[in-house]
């Protein structure tokens, strides 16, 4: 009874892996280590433009990709994910290059990928969460333009921006919110008062402030600078990803910031939810009988309710009454 209480506990955990990576919000596709894509979601087929056979009958680097910077110029194949995760055995974050789709539109990505180990504790391939920050990127780009030449291209960036979820927002050289605009301010029941004139130390507090001063100081200095950062809720941890880039006069010279600042929270969930899903599939597999793969359940429900404690009750099935077969903290 017990094995086939294991087994039905183990189809649910791959069914459970299967939903949350079918229903998440980033596009996911895992490469073996010959560098073949052998799994996408639904949400990669929308990212890459293409069907699942498709994505998977191709390699990582198969030319039909069309991979080049954000500027449309060559891509160092050593700086593609897979390289870099295959060569560290570490993951990787926020890689940008953009792809070609089929009908020739330039999208561009953003990509975080970690390594996948088999049970040997090898690297047996990567998986990735692909995010198409085209729109993103395009906003940036776009403020830019509306600083040099802010009455020509007002009208093209209030209506860029007032169609993002996205906050968009601009800094002076004192590190003050010197705009701020987006939907998202309003579907966060915050105005824009709440951050005109002030530093994020002013905002947030010194604790959360440090990343956005650290951030904000080296886009000053010149760099196009992407972050993320949380901080806590009723609800649990919140999480964003901002990103800065340089606002530069006509002769070059830096007079503020331009930022984009998502809400990751619910793909940042996910990615955890599947860590944690994926680590408990490999442990069970290693697992001997109930006694061995309870405690590895508790533990995996405790990281992903974050909770203190917690336990699992078996029925009895003599008596009908529940017991206490397994409990943490």
């Amino acid at each position: 009874m017990d094995n086939e209480h294991f087994r039905e506990e183990s189809r649910r955990e791959r069914d459970l892996i299967a939903h949350i990576m079918e229903t998440s919000p980033a596009g996911i596709t895992m490469v073996d280590r010959d560098g073949q894509i052998t799994f996408a979601n639904r949400q990669a087929e929308k990212v890459l433009g293409l069907t699942k056979d498709e994505i998977t009958d191709r390699a990582y680097n198969a030319p039909t990709w069309h991979i080049v910077d954000y500027e449309g110029n060559p891509f160092p194949e050593e700086q593609l994910p897979f390289r870099q995760v295959m060569a560290t055995g570490q993951p990787v974050y926020d890689v940008r290059h953009a792809i070609a789709w089929p009908d020739g539109q330039r999208r561009m990505l953003s990509i975080n990928a970690a390594p996948l180990f088999d049970e040997a504790g090898q690297i047996g391939g990567m998986v990735a969460t692909i995010n198409d920050v085209t729109e993103q990127v395009l906003a940036e780009r776009a403020l830019q333009e509306e600083y040099a030449f802010r009455k020509e291209s007002e009208a093209r960036f209030r209506s860029l921006v007032e169609s993002m979820d996205d906050i968009v927002f601009t800094l002076d050289c004192e590190q003050r919110h010197t705009g701020v605009f987006g939907h998202w301010v309003e579907k966060a029941g915050l105005t824009p008062e709440i951050f005109l004139g002030k530093t994020s130390r002013e905002i947030f507090g010194p604790e959360v402030a440090s990343v956005h001063e650290t951030a904000s100081a080296r886009a000053l200095a010149g760099e196009h600078v992407v972050y993320e950062w949380s901080t806590d809720s009723p609800t649990g941890p919140l999480y964003y990803q901002t990103s800065l880039s340089p606002l530069r006069t006509t002769v070059g010279e830096i007079v503020g910031l331009v930022g984009v600042g998502r809400d990751i929270t619910v793909r940042k969930r996910s990615e955890l939810l599947f860590q944690v899903q994926r680590d408990l599939g490999i442990a069970l597999n290693k697992a001997h009988g109930l006694e061995q793969a309870l405690p590895l359940c508790v533990e995996a429900a405790l990281q992903i309710s974050r909770f203190d404690s917690g336990g699992i009750y078996l029925l009895d099935d003599a008596t009908g009454a529940l017991k206490l077969a397994c409990h943490t903290g």
